[in-house]
């Protein structure tokens, strides 16, 4: 696989590929876990091509990619041929550690954040009874794309799904239907994942829980489709990234992240490199809630608030200790914002040291409607209603609006950095 890029400012045009940059994986029945992945919902994948795209030193041909210059670029194979229009069009990013100046100070960086999409095809045909709880998530996917067209216009966009991508959930084809649905934005802007229960969950695969929320899939679709800069070897989905004056350090939920285990030591790790002189905000993003408005609170390991609960005690005090920002979940199916979080589960919006955990759960999958009759005292906003979140970053600013199906503003929140 390659990918032919064309500068829009200078005209020239390069290629990425080759074995050092570029990767062809897939998947066969005998890998997935059980039925209906491996049986009624079997669908070949096909091949997943990646290429990375390097700021230097890793062009084929011609220069590397100039940060923060527009491209424009095709995919495919030169003997098979290359497929892209002039709709596939994207910003080259900036390394944060170049930023610093007056100048940078005051570039606004947007980022539009949610979870648990899902798809419905436009068609409304309805695959088993798998796709008809998801028809919101078409509304909300042409909303976030057309919003990151406008942005992309006058500067950067980065999309982030924090788990339950598809809700394929064993059904192969409803994969290639949320692909379709999510391709305008996902061509457009960098789009980066988190692992979710109904990408990963099934008994006796090595996820946390041991549910059937996969369907037999065990994260192997969600791994060999999606390309994040995961760690090294199999079944470790957790990553870390800069982009803009934002560091994201994402975790998984649906593996065992108590403290001692793999996860959490990557994790300590993760943290404590972070330069916040160079990304001066910090956001942990991951599926379940580490706060959460639910009823949903018995003693089984995968309740909400027993998640919580473990949440908590694996990682307030060292979210505490490196000055983490914001958490960016799902799983509930609702908007949700915290006030910002003390120690003791108190609200201090005064220090900047708490810390905001916000549920943007609502993107496409059907509502979850177990909201406590009284919210508790730490959070702000609890609200059982479809859309997505929008953020405008600055180093010195970070601000939010969440949006409904509607375009309503719903709730706004800012910070400014210390």
């Amino acid at each position: 696989p390659v990918v032919e890029v064309t500068d829009l400012e200078t005209g020239s045009k390069f290629v990425f590929g080759g074995d050092e940059v570029a990767r062809t994986v897939t998947y066969g029945r005998e890998d997935l876990c059980g039925a209906p992945a491996n049986s009624a919902g079997w669908v070949e994948p096909g091949y997943q091509h990646s290429v990375e795209m390097r700021r230097t030193g890793a062009a084929l041909r011609g220069s590397a990619l100039v940060p923060g210059r527009r491209y424009a670029y095709r995919v495919g194979d030169f003997k098979r041929g290359m497929r892209g229009d002039e709709a596939m069009v994207f910003w080259a990013p900036v390394d944060p550690s170049a930023l610093g100046g007056d100048d940078d100070d005051d570039k606004v960086y947007t980022i539009l954040a949610f979870a648990d999409m899902g798809e419905y095809p436009d068609d409304g045909f309805d695959d088993q009874g798998k796709e008809i709880e998801t028809e919101p998530s078409v509304r909300v996917a042409r909303m976030v794309a057309e919003e990151a067209e406008w942005a992309a216009r006058d500067g950067q966009v980065l999309a982030v799904h924090n788990g339950d991508i598809s809700y394929a959930r064993g059904y192969g084809a409803i994969w290639h239907s949320f692909f379709a649905q999510i391709e305008p934005l996902a061509s457009r802007v960098p789009y980066m994942t988190t692992i979710g229960n109904h990408e990963r969950d099934w008994p006796n695969s090595g996820d946390r829980y041991g549910g059937q929320d996969s369907g037999g899939e065990c994260g192997v679709p969600y791994m060999s489709r999606l390309a994040m800069p995961r760690q090294q070897g199999p079944d470790k989905p957790w990553y870390s990234f800069r982009w803009g004056p934002v560091h994201f350090v994402q975790l998984s939920t649906e593996h065992p992240f108590e403290r001692g285990t793999e996860q959490h030591e990557w994790a300590m790790g993760a943290l404590e490199a972070v330069n916040r002189t160079e990304t001066p905000w910090l956001v942990a993003g991951f599926h379940r809630p580490m706060y959460i408005d639910s009823t949903y609170c018995d003693a089984s390991n995968a309740s909400d608030c027993k998640v919580a609960d473990d949440l908590r005690f694996a990682f307030r005090y060292l979210f505490y200790q490196y000055r983490v920002d914001m958490t960016w979940v799902g799983h509930h199916h609702s908007y949700q914002r915290t006030c910002a979080v003390d120690l003791a589960k108190g609200c201090d919006d005064k220090s900047g040291l708490g810390l905001v955990n916000l549920v943007v759960g609502n993107a496409g999958a059907v509502l979850t409607a177990n909201l406590e009759p009284e919210m508790p005292s730490w959070f702000q906003v609890a609200k059982l209603v479809h859309g997505y979140t929008k953020f405008e970053v600055t180093r010195k600013r970070i601000s939010l609006k969440s949006i409904d199906v509607d375009g309503n503003v719903i709730d706004e929140w800012s910070k400014s950095s210390p």
